[in-house]
């Protein structure tokens, strides 16, 4: 269970994380890594293990992460496909607008 303190890290970050510009999210990732590879390579030097979690665990996270972004992409997919379908639907209707019928035919008909 995770602490008052946890969540409110959480949302900040997320909070943080959204109002960025794609660019600047972009900056802060490569931060993350370059820093990450810093420390990676000070352990190397110190002869000290990391204590990071195995790769099968880093592969993992991998996959949590990517299925978190795999259920908004297939609605932007939906939501795309709906919008094609209507643009197209509203260009036959300009195209080929639907005729009024003939009064004269609904009185043959009856």
């Amino acid at each position: 269970m995770m602490s008052a303190r946890g969540v409110a890290a959480v949302a900040r970050h997320t909070a943080i994380e959204t109002n960025l510009l794609a660019g600047d999210a972009m900056k802060l990732y490569l931060i993350s890594l370059a820093a990450g590879v810093l420390v990676g390579l000070v352990y190397a030097l110190l002869g000290v293990r990391s204590p990071a979690p195995p790769v099968v665990a880093l592969i993992g996270l991998a996959g949590i992460l990517i299925g978190e972004q795999f259920i908004p992409w297939v609605k932007d997919l939906i939501d795309a496909a709906s919008y094609s379908t209507i643009t197209v639907s509203a260009r036959e209707f300009e195209r080929h607008p639907p005729t009024s019928p003939d009064p004269s035919d609904s009185a043959n008909n009856t």
